[in-house]
C-alpha cells in the first residue's frame, strides 16, 4: 500500500517536475529578454 503511493507520488512529481523546469526555462528566458531590454534603454 504504501509502496504503491509513493510510486504513484514519485510519478506525478517527476510529471510536475518537467512541467516546472519547461515553465521555468521560459519563465528565465522571457526574464532576459526583459532585462536586455532594460540595459538597451539604459543606454
Amino acid at each position: 500500500m504504501l509502496c504503491r503511493t509513493h510510486v504513484i507520488l514519485a510519478w506525478v512529481w517527476r510529471k510536475e517536475f518537467i512541467f516546472l523546469k519547461k515553465v521555468g526555462t521560459e519563465f528565465s528566458g522571457s526574464i532576459l529578454k526583459m532585462w536586455e531590454l532594460i540595459q538597451k534603454v539604459n543606454v
